[in-house]
């Protein structure tokens, strides 16, 4: 019990390395939760500050949620590999989606939720990026694939493994929807001044 409670505050205090709102502000000078659909993440980063910086949040994203998983595997990995891993990706994406030094405002997670799957599962993480290009692809909404994914990786625990795992790994798909539909305004506001943007753009 020492060795879940310990990963998930290890993982909280990863988390709270929030790299869209750091590289934004000192690549651009701005807080990146007063641009787009307000939401520090790799989306919104990409979208409104361009496929550079979306990039190396994404990536920075990854590799805080990987290094805080090998840390806690280090430590207390006799615990249970998976067990482990699922307690600290919650802790990532907690203090992702909540950093305590920005007010608790950060982004959705789904940078943290696919770096979980990779190290948990592979099946999980095939059929999760699978449902999620389905997803968007046929409805065409970013939104709904990342929420796809969410789904995926719930469902998926809660049938191949403990009911403990499968709980936990709920609760960080659980967070990623409701985030998701609490941002949908946002979202719709900056689709419409992405719209307005390009009819300026164009005459």
């Amino acid at each position: 019990m020492t060795g879940r409670i310990l990963s998930l505050l290890i993982g909280c205090l990863f988390g709270n390395f929030q790299s869209s709102y750091i590289f934004v502000k000192a690549a651009k000078g701005i807080d990146i939760r007063t641009v787009g659909s307000h939401n520090a993440g790799t989306m919104n980063t990409t979208v409104s500050q361009g496929v550079g910086l979306g990039a190396v949040t994404f990536l920075a994203d990854v590799l805080k949620t990987v290094l805080a998983s090998l840390v806690c595997l280090w430590l207390f990995g006799n615990e249970g590999r998976e067990l482990i891993l699922s307690y600290t990706c919650l802790g990532v994406a907690l203090g992702h989606e909540f950093p305590f030094w920005l007010g608790f405002r950060g982004g959705k997670g789904v940078a943290v939720a696919l770096a979980f799957l990779i190290m948990f599962d592979y099946r999980l993480l095939i059929l999760s990026v699978v449902l999620s290009l389905g997803v968007m692809l046929i409805l065409r909404r970013l939104w709904l694939g990342s929420a796809a994914i969410a789904v995926m990786m719930s469902v998926g625990a809660f049938c191949l493994y403990p009911a403990e795992i499968g709980i936990v790994v709920s609760l960080q798909g659980t967070l990623i929807i409701l985030l998701h539909i609490v941002a949908l305004p946002g979202v719709k506001i900056s689709q419409k001044k992405i719209k307005k943007f390009k009819k300026g753009v164009d005459k």
